[in-house]
Parts: structure tokens; C-alpha cells; sequence
């Protein structure tokens, strides 16, 4: 029983069971971030900008593979047939469980481009593939290994009015999962209905999230990769608490033109969900009441950061336009437009642009703004105290500069 006239103070969230027959292993869909007040029957936000900012939740003990339709360096689907048009292809995906007690299965989608972020429920027909957008799926489950995943692919030419199906792509989860991979590319074919025949291939990114637990469940520390973050506990345990923290993870980038800046590549380094393990454990260990913003290039990392914890907010840092560096191979680092729309569509703090882009084009700012998000910015141009006024006039929250200022 709530007291009487007395101001309630609580926050809410939403989610539902994966395991809808014991009403086990809950997952978090979205929670309220404000404060939200309750008098007498009154909803009222406490927030400082008086909105109610819903936030999503994150990994608990499900595991989450997210698949990606996108024609970043190539076109993502490929048919061999001049009697198909790509670009009247539409695209569905279908999860089925192989086990009769598995688990069920949540499968969401979102699609962004340069202009605009979509978070659509999948029509009966599917979804338009446009090489200017980038296509996301999202499947959760307490079983991703006994998932069978079914791509179809249904033609819309101007005279028709219902679709035709030309094709399928199956896929089974455990085909990913055995490699042992957070991440990775499947070049897959797609089949003609009632037939064995290949009329056409499609290429899809992966990442998968889950949260390592030993069998009472602790988090599990892989000691192979404990030695690249010592140097962050040494710090963290040094630097008094005050001092907050914007901790950028570095992780292998590629070129547009294939070459990668570590001269592995990413195929040869860690495994992305133990890299990532090791880091938030050692923050959440040392961290204490210090403040932290976690940042990086590769988008897919802070994808990965902020589904397995949401304590520290996440910038996505982007390169945008640069006559200064070569470009990268992934769009989202390529075009500061569809790196704020990835960053609106993943929850995460903002965006880290370079400067340079924000110079040349302070219209990113006030976008960045209408749709929610920090700005930073980073660069040798953010170094000139002229430039980080002009910025600041404009809106820019925060700058990430050497401390000579010229």
C-alpha cells in the first residue's frame, strides 16, 4: 500500500520471458533512464529536459545475433538472373526452432540510411532491399544453436501487385556459432522454390553477443587477454576518482581499399566478446563512482559495450568525410549522416565526429541534436581554440584535444 499523499518517485521497464512456460530467464526490452513522479494520479517526468527518455535493456543470459544486409563496399545481394531486378528485391527472415521445447525466439529489425532511422515491425512481403540503407536484424534466444534461419527473397515489379517468390536462403545458427566467432562475414546462396538450383548469392555481416558465465555465474576472465588491460587497472587504481575517464577502445580497422591498420587484420585478433569480457571487468572492478564514457571506430565494439552493460554510456567515434585519412570500408565510418542514425538505432550516447566534417558541414550538429544525441569531436583541427569556439556556438558538447592549444 503507497502512502497517501506523499510524492512516489520510480522508474519502469518493460520485458518478457524467453521461457514463457516456467517464466524463466527474463530479458529487459526497454527502461525509463528519468525519474518518474506519481501524484496524486498525476504521471509527471523528473528529467531535466522534461522528457521521458526510454532506454533499451541488456544482455542477461540470452545471446544476441544481429545480421546485416548492406552494400558498404558491394551490393549485398548478387542474382544471377538479368530476369531479376535487385532493386525490386524484397527480404524476409524467418526464425524457427528446431526442438519442440526450444525456447522462443524474439527477432526485431531496423533500418537506416543517410536521411532517416526506421525501427519497422517485418511485413507479410518483406522489406525493400535499397543499397543506400542499411538492413539490421536482431534475434534473441536462450538457444541460438538450434535455430534454423531462412532468408526469402520476393520480387515487386511496377506491374504486378503482389510479390513473387524467386527465392531462399537457409541458414542454421549452429553454422555460426561453430566457428567460434563474435563476428564475421557469410556469403550464402540463394535458392530457386522446389529446386536445388543457385540463381543468386547474398552476403551477410554478423556479430554475436552473449555474457560469458562460469557455472555459478560469474563472469568468466580469460587470462590470455588480461595483459592489454593492466595498464588500465594501474590507472584506474592511481588517478583519483574525480577525474572521470574516456576510455577509447582500439580494434582493427579496414580500408576501403582492403589493407587493414593492423597488419593482422581482425581475423587473426582477439575474439570480440572476450576482449570486451576482460575490459568490463576490469572497469566494473576499479571503476568505483568514476566517470566513463567508452568510445570507438569499430561500430560493431560499441554495439557489443553497450548490450552487455548500461551503467557507462557509448560514443561511436567516426571518421565522416576527411581529405586527411584513407577512407574506411564500413559506411558507417564513411558518412557521418548514417553514423548518427546507427548510433540513434543502437542506444548509444552520440557521436564522436572529426572535425574537419563538422567544420565543413555544422549542419551535422544541429541533426545530431533533433535526433537526441551528444556531439564530440575529435582531430587536429580540434586543437585551434578558434575552431572549438566556432563549435561550441554551434552546439558541440565536448572536445577530445591535445592540451597545447594554438
Amino acid at each position: 500500500m503507497l502512502p497517501a499523499g506523499q510524492l512516489i518517485k520510480f522508474r519502469f521497464f518493460s520485458g518478457r520471458f524467453l521461457d514463457e512456460v516456467s517464466l524463466m530467464h527474463p530479458i529487459f526490452l526497454t527502461w525509463i533512464l528519468s525519474w518518474l513522479c506519481r501524484f496524486p494520479l498525476l504521471f509527471l517526468a523528473c528529467s531535466s529536459d522534461g522528457k521521458n527518455v526510454l532506454d533499451t535493456g541488456w544482455l542477461m543470459s540470452e545471446t544476441e545475433l544481429r545480421l546485416r544486409l548492406h552494400s558498404s563496399a558491394k551490393p549485398s545481394v548478387i542474382m544471377n538472373s538479368q530476369k531479376i531486378e535487385s532493386s525490386n528485391l524484397r527480404v524476409k527472415l524467418s526464425v524457427i526452432g528446431l526442438k519442440d521445447d526450444s525456447p522462443s525466439v524474439t527477432v526485431s529489425m531496423s533500418a537506416f540510411s543517410r536521411n532517416e532511422m526506421y525501427r519497422p515491425l517485418q511485413q507479410h512481403s518483406g522489406w525493400l532491399l535499397n543499397p543506400q540503407s542499411w538492413l539490421e536484424y536482431t534475434i534473441v534466444s536462450l538457444d541460438l544453436c538450434n535455430l534454423q534461419l531462412v532468408l526469402d527473397f520476393e520480387e515487386l515489379k511496377a506491374c504486378d501487385s503482389t510479390p513473387v517468390h524467386v527465392g531462399f536462403t537457409p541458414l542454421l545458427s549452429s553454422c555460426i556459432m561453430e566457428d567460434g566467432k563474435s563476428q564475421g562475414m557469410l556469403c550464402l546462396p540463394i535458392m530457386k522454390p522446389g529446386t536445388s538450383q543457385t540463381i543468386g548469392w547474398v552476403k551477410a555481416d554478423f556479430v554475436e553477443m552473449d555474457v560469458h558465465l562460469s557455472k555459478d555465474k560469474v563472469p568468466m576472465i580469460y587470462h590470455d587477454l588480461v595483459c592489454p588491460v593492466m595498464i588500465k587497472v594501474m590507472v584506474l587504481q592511481v588517478v583519483p576518482g574525480h577525474v572521470g575517464f574516456f576510455l577509447e577502445i582500439k580494434w582493427p580497422l579496414q580500408s576501403k581499399d582492403g589493407s587493414w591498420d593492423f597488419a593482422f587484420g581482425s581475423e587473426l585478433f582477439f575474439d570480440m566478446n572476450e576482449f570486451i569480457d576482460v575490459i568490463l571487468h576490469c572497469v566494473f572492478t576499479h571503476a568505483c563512482q568514476r566517470r566513463i564514457i567508452f568510445s570507438c571506430f569499430d561500430p560493431d565494439i560499441c554495439t557489443v559495450i553497450r548490450r552487455k552493460q548500461n551503467r557507462f554510456p557509448v560514443l561511436f567515434l567516426t571518421q565522416g568525410t576527411t581529405d586527411v585519412y584513407d577512407e574506411l570500408m564500413d559506411i558507417r565510418n564513411r558518412s557521418s549522416d548514417i553514423a548518427m542514425h546507427f548510433a540513434q538505432s543502437h542506444n548509444l550516447l552520440g557521436v564522436n565526429f572529426h572535425t574537419e566534417d563538422l567544420l565543413r558541414k555544422p549542419e551535422y550538429i544541429k541533426k545530431a541534436r533533433t535526433l537526441g544525441l551528444l556531439i564530440f569531436c575529435w582531430g587536429k583541427d580540434t586543437n585551434n581554440l578558434d575552431n572549438q569556439n566556432i563549435l561550441q556556438r554551434e552546439g558541440v558538447h565536448g572536445f577530445v584535444y591535445d592540451k597545447n592549444i594554438l
